[in-house]
């Protein structure tokens, strides 16, 4: 296990050599004296050579001609390594470098000198120089006063003034013949993509004191940081819906026809039925007028409120549901058999549901005129309160507020059990009345008129589209028409992110919002431009578990953080029976794992 740094205290080393007339500094963990000459005679007797490391002011340099001191390269017998680079938590740039004193090939006489430096193209930053002395060389330099070099002496240590302070230097001695130096300096930009090198430069004899000219000077890169980060985004998977053999679609809707008493003829100027009769012919008009659509039934059905006899209410349910069929047949000409008909005698479930509602908001105390889907279970056996079964249009002509209800209906909830019962339909109305007989009359005057209404239904069949341009006409014109397989052939017929292509994708789960494709392409849309809570709330409504889905939440997965989960989901779904997402999977996969090894490291060896 490596010892810990030993950071080199300048100001003591400065406070030490200014007192008691030059002294040495002390020798680390000895508390002797430093007399470099009798202590380096006492170490001879036990090793041939001494090899020193140790920080450098600069010298003046003398040219000259020398043997070369050590191999073809002057650096061969130094394993000199970059061991790590990285940013410190204060805003510093740390290099540990390795030397390796082992592979030492010195002459006693010689000096090697290694002055290491980061830079780029634009900046460089020089750290102090560091030497390998050798025995008699390092003799010269004590009774010239030359240099006063760090010497590592097992794991003591006996620093020295630097000459150039530009960086913080840490020591540790590793293992035996190795030592480290770290090097830190403050952080700037540039240093995300640099080069760290080496000068090496080597000075000869012991008595010249002087720098060989041309021998052993080189320039040694060592490593080049890499702090770049880097992302992966893999490729983004659609699914194609499934086109439709044949487009048919519906409308439906429903209209308050009001009649005289016991009548079943149409006046079209009588009361409301101006506006409810041309809400008719508009939702026919829609489709009939359109040349892409072929209207294939119509259906209409009619219903009564629960008062007055049973054959009388077949007779009206019926005249009136004849009544509208001829007038809407006087109209378009439809051919014979096209619109059918039906008729209830009571509309039963429109008067539970509106009693349903009153029960609700009364238990739940719900005031803002609106009900939630599966908010809370109402008592009794009366089951949730719908969101869509509950027609508010219906009973539109009530102004009265929830509470007010309320309190008007205290016994909502038993008459709600009478409408519910097995009880024969026309006896319900009567043990209403007579049980409950105040609330009944209110019921009579402003819910039982709402009860009285025609409901239609027109189905019809569009046109396939195969052109893309025909495609791109009708999605600007005629949304509606469109499949979700044709949404699918415009978006992609455009640039993702155009206008068009957006567009595309926002018709399709518009129009089509419980679809599970619609959702799930919706998602890896809203993924794609970065929306990633429209992204999780579309995905919520895709519940069957196919490759697909499991790949949209894998790549949600990724985008929000959660790296390992999407990792492990991507490696099960490399393994997918279907071709398209495994091959998208493994490729995802791999250039995650790519990604986080090249994020963690910060730096490669130069070779």
């Amino acid at each position: 296990m490596r010892n810990k740094f030993f950071k080199i205290n300048i100001a003591e080393v400065d406070a030490r050599m200014s007192a008691g007339a030059g002294r040495r500094p002390a020798v680390a963990g000895t508390g002797e004296p430093y007399q470099p000459r009798q202590y380096m005679l006492k170490v001879m007797n036990h090793l041939k050579k001494y090899i020193f490391l140790g920080l450098l002011s600069a010298c003046a340099t003398v040219g000259g001609a020398a043997e070369l001191p050590v191999g073809d390269r002057a650096n061969s017998w130094l394993g000199l390594t970059v061991d790590n680079i990285y940013r410190t938590d204060n805003g510093k740039l740390a290099v540990e470098v390795v030397i390796d004193l082992g592979r030492a090939d010195l002459k006693s006489q010689y000096e090697q000198v290694f002055t290491p430096y980061i830079y780029s193209d634009t900046d460089t930053v020089r750290f102090d120089p560091f030497s390998v002395t050798g025995h008699k060389r390092l003799l010269a330099n004590e009774r010239n006063r030359r240099v006063f070099p760090i010497t590592f002496y097992k794991e003591a240590l006996v620093p020295t003034k630097l000459p150039h302070p530009n960086a913080e230097v840490y020591v540790k001695y590793p293992g035996p013949g190795t030592y480290e130096i770290k090097y830190t300096t403050n952080w700037k930009d540039w240093m995300e993509t640099a080069t760290f090198s080496v000068e090496s430069e080597v000075y000869g004899c012991a008595r010249c004191l002087r720098k060989l000219d041309g021998v052993g000077e080189e320039w040694m890169p060592l490593a080049q940081t890499d702090f770049v980060q880097r992302s992966y985004f893999p490729e983004f998977l659609y699914v194609t819906p499934v086109a439709e053999a044949v487009k048919m679609r519906e409308i439906s809707a429903r209209a308050y026809i009001d009649f005289p008493v016991n009548r079943t003829e149409i006046y079209p100027d009588y009361r409301r039925n101006p506006e409810e009769l041309a809400k008719i012919r508009a939702t026919i008009d829609s489709v009939r007028n359109d040349r892409d659509i072929n209207i294939t039934s119509l259906h209409i059905s009619g219903t009564a409120s629960p008062e007055g006899s049973y054959q009388n209410n077949i007779r009206l349910a019926s005249g009136r549901t004849a009544s509208l069929k001829d007038y809407v047949q006087s109209l378009y000409r439809f051919p014979q058999g096209l619109i059918t008909t039906s008729y209830e005698p009571v509309d039963w479930q429109g008067l539970a549901e509106f009693l349903r509602m009153v029960v609700y908001r009364s238990h739940y105390r719900v005031s803002d005129g609106s009900a939630t889907a599966g908010q809370a279970p109402i008592p009794g056996t009366y089951g949730v309160m719908p969101s869509d079964s509950i027609r508010y249009d219906q009973f539109q002509n009530i102004n009265y507020d929830p509470a007010t209800i309320a309190e008007i209906l205290p016994d909502a909830s038993a008459i709600l059990g009478i409408v519910n019962s097995d009880i024969e339909p026309f006896a319900r109305n009567s043990k209403i009345r007579t049980t409950y007989p105040s609330q009944y009359a209110w019921l009579l005057e402003n819910v039982y008129p709402a009860l009285r209404h025609s409901d239609y239904r027109i189905e019809f069949e569009i046109k396939t589209y195969t052109d893309v341009s025909e495609i791109l006409e009708v999605m600007s014109t005629r949304p509606q028409n469109l499949s979700l397989a044709e949404l699918f052939v415009a978006a992609n017929s455009q640039e993702p992110g155009s206008e068009l292509y957006n567009r595309a994708f926002e018709l399709a789960v518009t129009m089509y919002p419980e679809d599970e494709t619609a959702n799930l392409n919706a998602a890896t849309y809203a993924m794609q431009r970065g929306d990633l809570i429209s992204a999780e709330r579309y995905l919520a409504k895709v519940e069957q578990e196919t490759p697909e889905a499991d790949y949209a939440k894998a790549m949600l997965m990724l985008m929000q953080g959660q790296t390992e989960e999407a990792l492990q989901m991507f490696g099960s779904l490399a393994n997918s029976l279907s071709p398209e997402v495994a091959r998208k999977a493994a490729e995802a996969k791999n250039g995650i794992e790519e990604v986080n090894r090249a994020n963690g490291r910060n730096f490669i060896q130069v070779e």
